[in-house]
């Protein structure tokens, strides 16, 4: 007897962003943490968004909120294709700058490849996010 692979016994890679309730859409939040222009934010873990909207004080308007691969391309094919780069999992603004480390951020097509790609992977491979190199 064989059994049939079904949605619930694959893990998919999970992320999560931050966005603000608009009128007609929600706004994805996006940041210039390291000078070379506004890029979207994604996180790989929940507590970090958690962190970020924390210490980074938007405002009470933004929220955590778990996204898809293929939420994450519709954004930046959508309203965000005028941003060219993805930082993933930035830190705080005042963390940050104590640092002396870069966040980590990828040009906005690469990480496109990158999630179209992490749909096709089967269960217990890397998280898509692991392989993005700057």
């Amino acid at each position: 007897m064989s059994e049939s692979v079904t949605d619930e016994k694959i893990r998919r890679p999970r992320y999560w962003t931050l966005v603000r309730e608009g009128f007609c859409h929600a706004e994805a939040c996006t940041v210039d943490a390291d000078g070379l222009g506004e890029a979207l934010v994604v996180f790989g873990f929940e507590e970090e968004a958690e962190l970020f909207l924390g210490l980074e004080e938007l405002g009470p308007d933004w929220q955590v909120r778990e996204t898809t691969a293929g939420e994450l391309v519709s954004l930046l094919y959508g309203p965000y294709a005028n941003i060219s780069r993805v930082v993933i999992d930035p830190l705080p603004r005042r963390i940050a700058e104590g640092t002396g480390m870069p966040p980590l951020g990828v040009s906005s097509d690469d990480f496109a490849s990158t999630m179209v790609d992490a749909g096709k992977v089967a269960a217990g491979a890397m998280p898509a996010l692991a392989t993005l190199r700057p």
